[in-house]
């Protein structure tokens, strides 16, 4: 491992290069020894996720590497219920889906308690509630989640948030 290698893919990357990073990630940096700098180079490959708006896969190294600001990033791009959706029939245990479900619960209460019933700061929030909910009603009725649990939640927090207390009592189990 050589700090001069770790440069050669943040100038490719700087350039926009993403093929080329990726290159050097599988033939070079993929096989270090786990290290800041084997970090640092698989942060790089995140990144050409993320420009290649392959949210997932870039979430889940910057998950990896701990670094929760590239999280949020990723989560706000997948914060949609198709793109959720879609996400649950690939990987129904996904790490990324808590992080997702998370997030729109924490825009949703944001908006809850702002002056009006649903906010003005987040209007895709009320946009996409009845998808989000009829998501979460799904996953849960399916049971094939290994975290049911949190789903639960979120359903029973989403029938909460639009007053439907004798739901989300039920929800909540």
């Amino acid at each position: 491992v050589c700090s001069s290698d770790l440069d050669h893919m943040f100038g490719l990357s700087c350039a926009k290069r993403y093929d080329d990073v990726e290159l050097n990630w599988n033939q070079f940096a993929s096989k270090w020894k786990e290290s800041p700098l084997k970090r640092r180079a698989r942060g790089y490959m995140g990144g050409v996720y993320y420009q290649r708006e392959q949210y997932v896969e870039a979430l889940e190294i910057f998950d990896a590497n701990g670094d929760m600001q590239s999280v949020n990033k990723c989560v706000s791009r997948l914060l949609n219920p198709d793109k959720l959706a879609v996400l649950y029939e690939k990987n129904k245990d996904s790490r990324v889906l808590g992080y997702v479900i998370q997030d729109y619960a924490n825009y949703l209460y944001h908006a809850m308690s702002s002056d009006d019933d649903w906010g003005t700061i987040w209007p895709q929030v009320k946009r996409d509630y009845n998808k989000m909910l009829a998501l979460g009603e799904r996953v849960v009725k399916e049971k094939k989640v290994k975290d049911l649990a949190l789903w639960q939640d979120f359903v029973g927090f989403l029938y909460f948030a639009a007053h439907n207390d004798d739901k989300a009592y039920e929800a909540f189990g």
